[in-house]
């Protein structure tokens, strides 16, 4: 995996979206745990990790995988690049 940390869940938000319409996938995978049901029944609530809370609005992982070409890691790149170009 290959994550990046944006400066707030909006900017992540919409770093998503154009990645998206340029047929990138990319993917949330740090959700607090603390905040699943099963933890909530245990009594963790939000507010109980206020710093893991505010990173996992943050973070968004880039494709990466072994057979990634060249080509489509600069599409990746030129991508990101551009949305953070015309923000």
């Amino acid at each position: 995996m290959y994550t990046i940390q944006l400066n707030d869940k909006s900017t992540r938000d919409a770093l998503q979206n154009h990645l998206t319409k340029n047929g990138i996938n990319t993917k949330v995978y740090f959700n607090p745990v603390h905040l699943k049901t099963v933890y909530k029944n245990m009594g963790c609530s939000e507010g109980d990790l206020p710093k893991t809370e505010a990173l996992s609005g943050k973070v968004l992982t880039l494709p990466m995988y072994p057979s990634l070409t060249e080509a489509e890691m600069d599409h990746i790149i030129n991508s990101v690049e551009e949305f953070f170009n015309n923000a």
